[in-house]
C-alpha cells in the first residue's frame, strides 16, 4: 500500500467519523427539543386537524395566535401527520425531514464532487450549521422543501424535464417562495418543466378547494396581504434585506429591499446569460434561491437552509480553482451564516451590520459566485 493509498483511506475514515458524530449530534440535540415540543410543528399540527374538521385554517373565526401562511396544497403533507398525536407526530415528520436531507443532500453532492471524503465533509458541516439545527428544533418544513428543489435540480441535469418540474411544483406546493425559481427554467428554456411544475401546484390546489371551498380565503386575502406586508424589525432572527436597511435607519426600507433584491436579480441573469456552462447552471440555479430567501419581507435564520446550494457551488469553485483567497472568503461566508451568536441586538456594542451577520455573509456569498 503506498502513501496516497494509506492518506485516502484515512481521509475517507476521519470524515465518515466526523459525520457520523455529526448525525449522533443533531439527534441527542434535538431529544430534549422532541419531548417539550417543537414550536413551528405544533402550527403544522393544529392547522392539519383543522383542515381534517372541515374547518378552514385562514378563517379568522378559527385561527388564532400564529397565523398559517402556506398555500392550501401543503396539507397533502401536513394533513397526514396530523392523524397521529402530537408528539408521534412530530418524532416521524423529524426523523424524515432529517432522513430525506441526508439522503438527497448526498445524492445531489454525489453529481457534483468525485471524492467521497469531500463529499462526506460537506455534508456533516451543513448539518452543523445554525440554519439546519434551528430548523429541526422548530419543526420547520424547510428541510424537506430544499431535498425537494435539489432533486429537481438533479434531473434538470439529467433532461428529465418533466419529473423535475414535478419536483419542483411538490417544493412549491408546500411552500410557495421557491416558485421564483421559475426564472431558472425559464432562462435555461425548460418550458416543459415549467407547465409540469405550474401544473401540478395548480392542479393539487384545486383538489383543495374542492373538497374545502374555504380555503379561497388563502388567494384572495391572506397571500395578497402576505405580499404587502412591510413589517418591522422584532427580532434579531430576522437576517432579511429589509430588516438590514430597516436596522440602518433607511426610510421606506421595504421599497429599498425590493429595488436591491431586483438588481441582484439582474446581475444572476446577466452572469449566467454571458458565460452559459453546467457550473454556471448550478451557480444561477443557487443565485435565485438565495436572492429569495433574503428578499422576504421576514427572513428568519431556519429559511438560510436555502442558501446551502450557493455553499456547495463554492465549494466547488475552491475545489476547480484552488485560491486561498477563494478559500478564505467561502469560510468567511460560511461562518457568519452558519454560526450561532447569541442575540446581542440589545447588548452596547450592537450595530446592524453585527446583527445582520447572516445577511452579510449571504451577500459576500452572491458576490463570490458572481465574481468567480
Amino acid at each position: 500500500m503506498n502513501y496516497r493509498s494509506v492518506l485516502r483511506s484515512f481521509l475517507l475514515f476521519f470524515t465518515s467519523l466526523l459525520f457520523f458524530l455529526s448525525v449522533l449530534q443533531i439527534i441527542f440535540g434535538l431529544n430534549k427539543h422532541l419531548r417539550s415540543g417543537l414550536f413551528d410543528y405544533k402550527v403544522y399540527h393544529q392547522y392539519g386537524r383543522t383542515i381534517l374538521s372541515g374547518r378552514s385554517p385562514y378563517d379568522p373565526e378559527f385561527t388564532k395566535g400564529i397565523p398559517f401562511n402556506y398555500p392550501p396544497s401543503s396539507f397533502l403533507l401536513f394533513a397526514p401527520f396530523s392523524l397521529l398525536p402530537l408528539q408521534t407526530s412530530s418524532l416521524i415528520f423529524t426523523a424524515f425531514s432529517l432522513l430525506f436531507f441526508i439522503v438527497v443532500t448526498y445524492l445531489f453532492l454525489e453529481s457534483l464532487i468525485p471524492s467521497k471524503p469531500v463529499r462526506l465533509l460537506l455534508l456533516a458541516l451543513l448539518l452543523q450549521n445554525f440554519p439546519t439545527k434551528f430548523t429541526l428544533v422548530a419543526g420547520q418544513v424547510n428541510l424537506i422543501v430544499l431535498s425537494f428543489l435539489l432533486l429537481s435540480f438533479l434531473y434538470d441535469q439529467k433532461n428529465r424535464l418533466v419529473l423535475s418540474g414535478l419536483l419542483w411544483g411538490s417544493a412549491v406546493m408546500i411552500k410557495l417562495t421557491p416558485i421564483t425559481l421559475l426564472v431558472y427554467f425559464l432562462f435555461r428554456k425548460k418550458y416543459l418543466t415549467l407547465v409540469s411544475g405550474i401544473t401540478f401546484f395548480t392542479i393539487s390546489n384545486i383538489f383543495f378547494l374542492i373538497i374545502q371551498p374555504q380555503t379561497i380565503y388563502y388567494f384572495i386575502t391572506h397571500l395578497p396581504g402576505l405580499l404587502g406586508k412591510s413589517g418591522f424589525v422584532t427580532t434579531f432572527y430576522d437576517q432579511s434585506l429589509r430588516a438590514f436597511f430597516s436596522r440602518l435607519g433607511i426610510p421606506h426600507d421595504a421599497g429599498f429591499a425590493t429595488v436591491v433584491v431586483l438588481l441582484f436579480l439582474g446581475l444572476a441573469i446577466f452572469n449566467f446569460l454571458r458565460q452559459k456552462s453546467p457550473q454556471k447552471e448550478l451557480i444561477f440555479f443557487s443565485q435565485i434561491l438565495l436572492i429569495t430567501t433574503i428578499g422576504n419581507a421576514f427572513a428568519w435564520q431556519h429559511h438560510f437552509v436555502f442558501i446551502f446550494p450557493a455553499l456547495i457551488s463554492a465549494s466547488i469553485l475552491i475545489l476547480s480553482k484552488k485560491s486561498l483567497l477563494l478559500f478564505t472568503l467561502t469560510l468567511l461566508c460560511a461562518l457568519l451564516i452558519g454560526y450561532h451568536i447569541p442575540d446581542i441586538a440589545h447588548t452596547p456594542i450592537s450595530n446592524p451590520f453585527f446583527v445582520s451577520h447572516t445577511l452579510i455573509g449571504t451577500l459576500i456569498l452572491f458576490g463570490i459566485l458572481f465574481v468567480y
